[in-house]
């Protein structure tokens, strides 16, 4: 007897401390001893546990699979963003090189292209602390911008502030903007695009400045592989499709969180990853699925200039 009470109180106290419900326990066999009992136990409460660590282990990995956007937001706002065009953009690297003929052939043509890369250049050449906005250069390319994105007076004094913000920003951040040296991206759709994504998010309290200054914060962004890729972007651009539209919006939350701290970062669409969502592998996968389904539910929607 002394045996069996032994074990039940042995009992008693493993179950309540790990918060094992029993609701029949019967010891028969008054001849098993308690070591017999306990060792039974023991196997019992390690299986319990295997069962408690596959499902950890299941639930940890799962994020892995899981493509289910969890941030309303931002997938929302990337609706937004399908058949947008903008005024000035040149299309593809097609429409680029034809205008490069035209150019030879009829004599220099400015276009959004060239100011962007002509102020960009000045920014560096001026480096991130010496710049005030108001040197003739950064006013005649500014003007240049400005004409080349359709603005009339009436939206002059909007453009000339989002000028002031973005200079502010930029000196703020202290270093100069990652170098872009493939010339058919200047002012191209993709690269509008992912300026869009910046200048919509870079600061709440202003609201959105006008793409292309996004576009001076980060010039690469939107090439679909690493910073100024050459031939990945090359390969596995898709003009209008999945990719392109990740790639524009993956690059740009991503600058955003990384020289700013701002925005859900590389996992925009919040769908879990093992990564950090300030690092650039997050968000990969879940986001080009994500933009495959909503390019799909979205085939007829109508173009939009801005």
């Amino acid at each position: 007897m002394g045996n069996v009470q032994t074990v039940q109180n042995f009992l008693k106290s493993v179950f309540t401390e790990h918060d094992v419900k029993f609701t029949n326990m019967l010891i028969t066999n008054t001849s098993r001893t308690t070591k017999q009992v306990v060792t039974e136990i023991e196997r019992d409460l390690h299986q319990i546990n295997t069962v408690k660590t596959i499902k950890n282990i299941h639930r940890r990995t799962s994020i892995l699979f899981d493509f289910k956007p969890h941030n309303e937001v931002t997938e929302q706002y990337c609706e937004s963003l399908i058949n947008i065009h903008f005024y000035g953009e040149e299309n593809d690297l097609r429409n680029y090189r034809l205008c490069m003929a035209n150019n030879q052939e009829n004599g220099f043509h400015f276009s959004l292209a060239h100011f962007l890369k002509s102020m960009d250049s000045l920014l560096r050449s001026y480096g991130c602390t010496d710049i005030s906005g108001y040197e003739e250069e950064f006013v005649y390319y500014l003007q240049g911008l400005m004409t080349e994105r359709n603005y009339d007076y009436k939206k002059k004094e909007k453009f000339e502030r989002d000028a002031r913000k973005f200079l502010e920003i930029y000196l703020r951040r202290g270093c100069i903007s990652e170098a872009l040296h493939h010339d058919a991206y200047w002012g191209s759709h993709q690269q509008m695009l992912a300026g869009k994504v910046i200048a919509d998010f870079i600061d709440a309290d202003y609201g959105a400045l006008d793409p292309v200054f996004g576009v001076l914060l980060s010039p690469v962004a939107g090439r679909v592989g690493p910073g100024d890729s050459g031939i990945v972007h090359e390969m596995l651009y898709d003009h209008d499709g999945p990719l392109s539209y990740h790639a524009a919006s993956h690059d740009a939350f991503g600058y955003l969180i990384s020289y700013h701290v701002i925005g859900p970062g590389y996992d925009y669409l919040n769908c879990g990853s093992i990564f950090h969502s300030s690092q650039c592998m997050s968000g990969q996968i879940s986001g080009i699925v994500f933009w495959k389904g909503l390019l799909q539910r979205n085939e007829n929607k109508l173009d939009v200039w801005i």
